[in-house]
């Protein structure tokens, strides 16, 4: 990849909240939380999201079960009312397993860590507006023990189509399509909007048109083709 970076573009707190942090290998670090300084520098706290299974009450068992003893329960009820209900009409109290989502501080980092961030918007199974942030650093890399590439190797179709894909010194360019070659070379085909081979969406199409300022043409083709009766 060319090392020479053109992306220059600058982004508040707010809209850097929740970016995508990737390291120099393509591992994806974690989202940015916020920043802070220290001792004149600014860093960025990057977090990631797990899910913890853990035991909560099975309420919908509970209120069942009062309801067949004819104690009528509403099911916004506060869990305390709910519970201690239960227990005064002698039942046991039930649990079921759930999966909670927890924020963990991942690690901070230095702005002069950062190689560029891009923003954009395309569209996979819909549009989605997409912030990375790509750091100089194997720092994700470094993390799992994961030795650092130094040659580029070629993967199955299977592996890499769909991904998205970054450019060093262009940001984000789209999700990767097909191996292309030529006279030496091989390359990697990269398109910003998925759809079908032989389709085409009509409803984002003219929705596209719309975004450009062609309402004319697009309101002249919807006449023609009702785009929620016939989206391709």
């Amino acid at each position: 990849m060319d090392s020479n970076v053109s992306v220059s573009k600058f982004f508040d707190i707010d809209e850097l909240k929740n970016a995508v942090v990737v390291d120099s290998e393509g591992f994806i670090y974690g989202k940015v939380m916020e920043y802070y300084l220290s001792d004149g520098k600014l860093f960025l706290k990057a977090y990631i999201e797990i899910k913890a299974r853990e035991k909560i009450v099975n309420v919908d068992r509970i209120i069942s079960e009062l309801g067949e003893k004819g104690v009528n329960v509403p099911s916004d009820a506060p869990l305390e009312l709910i519970v201690i209900r239960a227990r005064e009409e002698g039942l046991d109290i039930y649990y079921r397993l759930a999966e909670k989502p927890y924020t963990l501080l991942k690690g901070m980092f230095p702005v002069d860590e950062i190689r560029w961030i891009d923003s954009t918007t395309l569209e996979k199974e819909a549009e989605e507006k997409i912030t990375i942030v790509l750091l100089k650093t194997p720092r994700e890399a470094r993390y799992r023990g994961v030795p650092e590439q130094k040659d580029v190797t070629l993967v199955d179709r299977e592996y890499f189509q769909g991904k998205l894909v970054l450019s060093h010194s262009r940001g984000i360019l789209g999700y990767a399509s097909e191996l292309v070659i030529g006279p030496g070379k091989v390359g990697l085909r990269v398109i910003k909007r998925k759809g079908e081979k032989g389709y085409v969406n009509w409803l984002a199409f003219l929705t596209w048109l719309r975004r450009r300022k062609e309402t004319k043409v697009a309101a002249f083709l919807s006449e023609r083709i009702d785009p929620y009766r016939n989206s391709r």
